[in-house]
Protein backbone atom coordinates (compact mmCIF):
# COMPACT_ATOMS: atom_id res chain seq x y z
CA UNK A 1 0.00 0.00 0.00
CA UNK A 2 1.03 3.47 -0.44
CA UNK A 3 2.01 4.87 2.56
CA UNK A 4 1.08 8.42 1.32
CA UNK A 5 -2.63 7.30 1.19
CA UNK A 6 -2.58 5.09 4.40
CA UNK A 7 -4.91 7.28 6.23
CA UNK A 8 -4.26 5.18 9.69
CA UNK A 9 -0.16 6.47 9.76
CA UNK A 10 -0.69 10.04 11.27
CA UNK A 11 2.71 11.31 11.43
CA UNK A 12 3.42 13.11 8.02
CA UNK A 13 7.08 13.22 8.91
CA UNK A 14 7.34 9.81 9.77
CA UNK A 15 5.81 8.51 6.42
CA UNK A 16 8.46 10.76 4.73
CA UNK A 17 11.22 9.48 6.95
CA UNK A 18 10.34 6.08 5.93
CA UNK A 19 10.19 6.82 2.24
CA UNK A 20 13.60 8.56 2.58
CA UNK A 21 15.48 4.79 4.37
CA UNK A 22 13.66 2.24 2.05
CA UNK A 23 15.21 4.54 -0.81
CA UNK A 24 18.04 4.33 0.70
CA UNK A 25 18.54 0.77 1.34
CA UNK A 26 16.84 -0.09 -2.07
CA UNK A 27 19.84 2.27 -3.43
CA UNK A 28 22.56 -0.42 -2.03
CA UNK A 29 21.53 -3.42 -4.21
CA UNK A 30 22.89 -4.71 -7.03
CA UNK A 31 20.05 -4.95 -9.60
CA UNK A 32 16.58 -3.59 -9.31
CA UNK A 33 13.33 -5.05 -10.18
CA UNK A 34 10.77 -2.12 -9.55
CA UNK A 35 7.13 -0.28 -10.92
CA UNK A 36 7.59 3.17 -12.03
CA UNK A 37 7.56 5.13 -8.61
CA UNK A 38 9.40 7.98 -6.88
CA UNK A 39 11.17 5.13 -4.82
CA UNK A 40 12.58 2.97 -7.12
CA UNK A 41 13.52 6.39 -9.53
CA UNK A 42 14.96 7.83 -6.61
CA UNK A 43 17.17 4.55 -5.43
CA UNK A 44 18.73 5.09 -8.98
CA UNK A 45 19.96 8.61 -8.28
CA UNK A 46 21.43 7.69 -5.05
CA UNK A 47 23.18 4.81 -7.08
CA UNK A 48 23.74 5.71 -11.14
CA UNK A 49 25.08 2.30 -11.42
CA UNK A 50 21.36 1.04 -11.34
CA UNK A 51 19.92 2.66 -14.01
CA UNK A 52 21.90 -0.11 -16.30
CA UNK A 53 20.99 -3.08 -13.66
CA UNK A 54 17.26 -2.62 -13.27
CA UNK A 55 13.97 -3.63 -15.00
CA UNK A 56 11.19 -1.28 -14.76
CA UNK A 57 8.12 -3.80 -14.98
CA UNK A 58 5.61 -1.25 -15.21
CA UNK A 59 6.56 -0.51 -18.71
CA UNK A 60 6.52 -4.11 -20.33
CA UNK A 61 3.31 -3.62 -22.05
CA UNK A 62 2.56 -7.04 -23.26
CA UNK A 63 0.35 -9.02 -20.47
CA UNK A 64 2.08 -12.04 -21.62
CA UNK A 65 5.71 -11.55 -20.28
CA UNK A 66 7.94 -14.51 -19.38
CA UNK A 67 8.58 -13.88 -15.94
CA UNK A 68 10.93 -16.46 -15.78
CA UNK A 69 12.82 -14.56 -18.82
CA UNK A 70 12.80 -11.96 -16.92
CA UNK A 71 14.17 -13.42 -14.03
CA UNK A 72 17.10 -14.80 -15.96
CA UNK A 73 17.79 -11.19 -17.97
CA UNK A 74 18.27 -9.65 -14.54
CA UNK A 75 20.61 -12.31 -13.07
CA UNK A 76 22.14 -12.59 -16.41
CA UNK A 77 23.24 -8.77 -16.17
CA UNK A 78 23.97 -8.78 -12.44
CA UNK A 79 26.94 -11.65 -12.99
CA UNK A 80 28.26 -9.61 -16.30
CA UNK A 81 28.07 -6.13 -13.86
CA UNK A 82 29.91 -7.85 -10.97
CA UNK A 83 32.20 -10.33 -13.00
Amino acid sequence: MNAFLDTSIKDNYRKGEDVLIDTLLLSRVDFLLKCSSSVGEFAIYFNPALSQRSIDLQYLTDRSYDAVGILRSAFSALGAATG
